[in-house]
């Protein structure tokens, strides 16, 4: 007998498809599936118990062990960033960018816990309520908080640099990152409506049509938000900044200025890449019906990338030794502060 929803034959090739219970004939009028050891029907948005069999309970456990770990890992650099910048003599709850990897790690931790309940419970969004209420935390925090604020922070910083850009051209940039920064105050408001609200609304109904609603709602705000952020305001306006600080360079040759140069080449490599295919990752599932009950899968693939940006993010700002490596000897040498340090600590 066919299973109701396989994607490959008879519920997804692990189960068997029996006769309905009388008591839920009305929901599954042909028949529901029964999952083998290990597999399930339940994923991230989208409840398909009983319909499918298409989720590896151990594939999706193991993904969120690396997730945790990956989180782990950005946790630590991000103390021993902060670290530095307190050997360096700077309080890093006044200032700015302190505050921003502060909040940052608040959100990385509840990524963590997130991921300890997934391991244990198996549990996802949409049907385990304390997971669906702590996952949206962490990604309005990373794209509503620490995203907007570090590139907008940074670029300043980095324009305060251009000693010698002309003037027509350094108030052209200007301008620039007046618009960027309104552009990113706005997503501080969007965030928290596509990571909770959206996932929230999965708790009212255990209808599957609804929950297609709700993930085709939540794919499509993470697509236009991730390319909008990565491609036309971040990208551009780091490139342009890169070009018009290594024109500068030419003219006024600073080892300041150089590691800046340096800093903006890997945030625009890495906005590039990680932009790029997360993007591609959320059309794909937004675009393909036949993968609407797989997101599981990209879910934990998704929460696996943010931990390498935010690394990225905090290294733009980690200041360089006296000898000029990055290096943490604060019983020994303190880190001298560059002019991007001078700058990071811009008080609010």
């Amino acid at each position: 007998m066919r299973g109701p929803n396989g994607l490959i034959d008879s519920c997804s090739n692990n189960g068997d498809c029996v006769t309905s219970p009388d008591d839920l004939a009305s929901r599954f009028p042909t028949g529901m599936c029964v999952c083998d050891e290990g597999w399930t029907g339940v994923g991230d948005f989208m409840n398909g118990a009983g319909l499918d069999c298409q989720i590896n309970i151990a594939t999706i456990k193991a993904w969120w062990v690396v997730v945790a770990a990956a989180t782990l890992g950005q946790i630590l650099f991000a103390g021993y960033v902060l670290n530095l910048f307190k050997a360096s003599g700077k309080d890093i709850t006044k200032e700015r960018v302190g505050r921003i990897i502060l909040v940052s790690i608040f959100g990385a931790s509840l990524r963590i816990v997130e991921a300890i309940i997934r391991v244990i419970t198996g549990g996802m969004i949409g049907t385990h309520v304390l997971i669906t209420l702590i996952h949206g935390v962490p990604g309005a925090i990373f794209w509503g908080h620490s995203v907007p604020l570090f590139i907008e922070n940074f670029l300043r910083v980095a324009l305060g640099q251009a000693k010698m850009i002309k003037g027509e051209e350094k108030e052209k940039m200007t301008k620039k990152l007046v618009t960027l920064g309104r552009h990113m105050h706005a997503m501080r408001f969007i965030a928290p409506v596509v990571f909770m609200v959206i996932p929230y609304s999965t708790l009212i109904s255990d209808d599957p049509d609804f929950h297609v609603l709700c993930s085709g709602a939540y794919y499509l705000a993470n697509t236009l938000m991730g390319t909008y952020v990565a491609f036309y305001c971040a990208r551009d306006q780091v490139k342009n900044l890169s070009d018009m600080l290594s024109e500068s360079l030419k003219n006024a040759p600073s080892d300041n200025m150089q590691r800046t140069v340096e800093k903006l080449g890997v945030m625009h490599r890495e906005i590039t890449n990680n932009g790029f295919s997360n993007s591609l990752s959320c059309i794909a599932f937004l675009a393909f019906p036949l993968l609407y009950n797989l997101q599981a899968y990209q879910t934990a693939f998704g929460w696996t990338i943010c931990p390498l940006i935010s690394c990225v993010m905090y290294y733009t700002f980690m200041p360089k030794s006296d000898n000029g490596s990055s290096g943490h000897r604060p019983n020994k040498v303190a880190p001298t502060p560059t002019v991007m340090e001078d700058n990071m600590g811009e008080r609010e």
